[in-house]
């Protein structure tokens, strides 16, 4: 009776442990679940204010890149052809890379990768400085054209403010000075 009671008892302390152990799992998996509910609600409410900020930046994006090419065009810049050039350049360079990849062993991968890549920074350096270039020729253009304008503008408003002196100064003379000029 005795030895049936300590197997019961045995067999009971090992229910309650796997039963405990179960229990500690699922815990860890309902935490998990609602942490990952957490991080996805989250990650949309972010996504939600990123595409808010974004609609507001484009407009402005775009009319900068709309006067940036008038004022290339101005200074007698393509910065589509360079824009189409960068293109070209990086597509060659992942078709080399691809083809390097698909052809040879590890190492040689690797020098080829190396050397494709050396290569790419090559041309992509010497576009940044052509790029770098046009746009210090735009600055330059968009400049000289900020102060004609403003040159323009100045002397308009100073023609306007003397005609506005002349005016308060023909209404304040007396009426013998307005006779004779008038006749003059």
């Amino acid at each position: 009776m005795k030895n049936m009671i300590n197997k019961l008892q045995k067999d009971m302390d090992k229910l309650q442990k796997t039963i405990q152990k179960e229990g500690n799992d699922l815990l860890e998996r309902v935490k998990k679940v609602d942490l990952k509910n957490n991080i996805d609600g989250t990650r949309k409410e972010i996504e939600k204010a990123l595409y808010k900020k974004l609609s507001k930046l484009e407009p402005a994006y775009h009319n900068f890149m709309k006067e940036l090419r008038v004022n290339a065009r101005k200074a007698g810049i393509d910065i589509d052809k360079i824009e189409n050039e960068l293109k070209e350049k990086a597509e060659e360079a992942g078709k080399r890379l691809k083809s390097v990849r698909k052809s040879g062993s590890k190492s040689t991968v690797k020098k080829k990768s190396k050397k494709a890549k050396k290569a790419v920074a090559k041309k992509a350096s010497g576009v940044k400085k052509s790029l770098a270039k046009t746009i210090k020729k735009v600055k330059k253009v968009t400049k000289k054209a900020v102060k004609k304008t403003a040159k323009k503008s100045a002397k308009k408003t100073a023609k306007k403010n003397a005609k506005k002196v002349q005016k308060k100064a023909v209404k304040k003379a007396p009426a013998s000075k307005k006779k004779s000029r008038k006749k003059a």
